[in-house]
């Protein structure tokens, strides 16, 4: 009887708490859409009240990304963009993968199909070769190994082939400069690659040459290249799989530079290489790619080993700067260290960098681990606890006309950026203590007020418990007709950043930080977790997990200046905010404007048991509470007293 008892007491016990946990899960489904309107009919607006940009004639429209319009457009769209991008499947083909992302982010048709010529010897690909050399160097005797029908034979053939439409898209598409440009640009990007110092200015390409460049780049004509080439490197990895041992290291000059074939010995490879294939073993890579000739290609695959790699005076692993480059190593736990443009950089061109597997080190400096500037720049990480850290500039940079990826898909990461260049901004300078350093990182995206619209930055994590650290301009903002996104699906993470960050932009851009999972920490100081700055937006969007989120002023949902408009929504967990004064839902507008212009800032938390600490401030619940006229914070789990 008293069994009978105690197992009815577990049960109905068990149904409890069953019911409790659906009804918690039920509390973040709301739809936060019409969740925002509410909050923003509450505040006396609409959704055309956030809106933007606001401004009534065309403004910086050279090389302007239309993913960056619709999303300023409609700012709460960007949360269904990162929800897309994270979802987008990988099927096992890794082209396919960066080409579904790339139409995501809508920078034009990618074309994977390719016309494959077919031949039984390498006549026809030797031939491509020598008619697509600039300079018809007088290569013309075809090794007798590429002439035999040999299993090796058949995939230089395969690649070469490609390789001379991938040279060909970007004479055509590359911008075309002429001697003048170049001339012009020369001793900037030379120094650029090399630079170790702390001028900025060294690494931002905010000349005239630089645009009028840029303008005749189309950057989806140049990925498709890279993509069509990497699919058909994929198609032959099986083939390259099956290549008996090699003794000795295969090497041939060819119209368009070096080809080179390795054994899986522990290998030295430094210098320029049109392609690089190395079977295996614990290699040494020094400088090896293209040098900065227009219309250099350079692909190195790796199919093994613990490789130490580092580059200084040429660009580095994966980069196409004003040319086109792939870098694909199928495994290891390597170590990249090296100066700037590199792991899938592009600049006027574009560069692809995809590691299989490893727990791998990526220590750099500038515009570095997925940038893009005139260009496409895509770097993949596939596996592994991998520790990434940049100067400034990379991590998922986009700059003018630009797509900068960053995917990690698996893994407990580290993500570092800065210490490099100091901020000597002198208004920012007086508010804080100590030096701060630029970073511009982790899903950042930089235009060049007033003229020249930025890019897309975007930094996609998976999985795993990550850790994300930077300072000013970082994890998921953009300035300037920008947008920059970090997505992170899963895991407990760490966001720990200065000013201008997590999902925060200013001066016409659009910046996302969204989670989707985890209980997550939230570290700022100012203008951080959901922040729009003048006419610009910054969403934070968390979608479940007990999450805490710490602060000091201007943040956590807070608009500031004409038409600021900052979202935070927090959908399911028991969280926890902090802040000193003028978040968690703040409206802060510049001096003397307009009320039309008047700033918006919502805090919305759709469930849990929350905590909002900010002194002198009344309670947050479920009618909201209204800061500034047009900041209000609204907790759904709370009820009215």
């Amino acid at each position: 009887m008293f069994l009978n008892y105690k197992l009815h007491f577990l049960l109905v016990l068990l149904s409890l708490l069953v019911i409790t946990s659906c009804d918690r899960g039920r509390q973040g489904s709301e739809d936060y859409e019409s969740q925002v309107g509410e909050a923003l009919t509450k505040t006396g607006q609409n959704a055309e009240s956030i809106s933007l940009p606001k401004i009534p004639f065309p403004v910086s429209t050279l090389a302007r990304l239309p993913e960056v319009d619709d999303v300023m457009a409609n700012p709460l769209s960007v949360i269904k963009l990162g929800d897309e991008l994270r979802k987008t499947e990988f099927s096992g083909a890794r082209s396919a993968y960066l080409a579904e992302l790339m139409q995501q982010l809508d920078i034009g048709e990618i074309n994977l199909h390719s016309y494959r010529a077919s031949t039984k010897n390498m006549d026809v690909a030797w031939e491509a070769l020598f008619e697509s050399s600039p300079v018809r160097e007088e290569i013309r005797e075809i090794p007798p190994e590429w002439s035999s029908d040999t299993r090796l034979g058949r995939v230089l053939q395969t690649i070469s082939l490609e390789i001379v439409k991938v040279r060909q898209a970007w004479d055509r598409y590359g911008g075309q400069p002429d001697a003048a440009d170049l001339e012009a640009i020369n001793a900037h990007l030379t120094r650029s690659i090399a630079y170790t110092g702390t001028d900025k200015e060294a690494f931002l390409i905010d000349q005239k040459p630089y645009y009028s460049i840029g303008a005749r780049v189309n950057i989806s004509e140049l990925a498709s290249a890279l993509l069509r080439l990497f699919a058909v490197i994929e198609s032959v990895l099986p083939e390259l799989a099956k290549v008996g041992p090699i003794a000795d290291t295969l090497q041939w000059d060819t119209p368009l530079g070096l080809i080179r074939i390795a054994g899986d010995q522990s290998d030295r490879h430094e210098g320029e290489f049109l392609l690089l294939i190395d079977l295996g073993g614990d290699d040494t890579y020094v400088d090896v790619g293209s040098a900065l000739r227009p219309g250099d290609v350079s692909v190195i695959i790796d199919l093994g080993g613990n490789d130490k790699v580092s580059w200084k005076d040429m660009p580095g692993p994966g980069s196409g700067v004003f040319g086109m480059g792939l870098w694909l190593d199928m495994g290891g736990n390597d170590y990249y260290h090296g100066s700037n443009y590199g792991l899938g950089a592009a600049s006027f061109g574009a560069g692809i960098f995809w590691d299989e597997k490893g727990d791998d080190v990526y220590d750099a400096g500038f515009l570095t681990q997925g940038v893009g500037q005139y260009g496409v720049g895509a770097f993949v990480d596939m596996q592994g606890n991998d520790h990434y850290k940049s100067y400034m500039a990379g991590q998922g940079f986009g700059g003018p006309g630009g797509v900068g990826l960053l995917v990690d898909f698996s893994g407990d990461d580290e993500y570092s950026c800065g210490g490099k260049i100091p901020d000597a901004f002198e208004a920012r300078m007086r508010r804080h203590q100590g030096v701060h350093y630029f970073s511009m990182c982790q899903g950042y995206s930089f235009g060049f007020r007033p003229d020249i619209s930025g890019g897309i930055g975007l930094l996609i994590d998976h999985a795993g418990d990550d850790t994300y650290k930077a300072d000013i301009f970082s994890q998921g903002g953009a300035y300037w007709f920008g947008l920059g996104m970090l997505i992170d699906s899963a895991g407990n993470d760490r966001y720990e950043a200065y000013e201008h960050c997590q999902g925060e932009s200013l001066h016409v851009g659009a910046g996302f930080l969204g989670d989707w999972s985890g209980n997550d920490k939230y570290i700022g100081y100012e203008h951080c977790q959901g922040v729009g700055m003048d006419r610009a937006m910054g969403v934070l969007y968390d979608r479940s997990g007990d999450d805490s989120y710490r602060s000091h002023h201007e943040s956590q949902g807070a608009g500031l200046k004409p038409y600021g408009v900052g979202i935070l929504i927090d959908e399911q967990g028991d969280d926890h905010y902090d802040a000193l004064r003028d978040s968690q839902g703040f409206s802060k507008p510049a001096k003397d404007i307009p009320a039309t212009q008047w700033p918006t800032g919502i805090l919305l938390d759709l469930g849990g048991s929350n905590v909002f600490v900010q002194p002198y401030t009344d309670v947050v619940d479920s009618n909201g509470r209204i800061q500034n006229r047009r900041g209000i914070a609204i907790d759904k789990g709370r009820k009215p007293e």
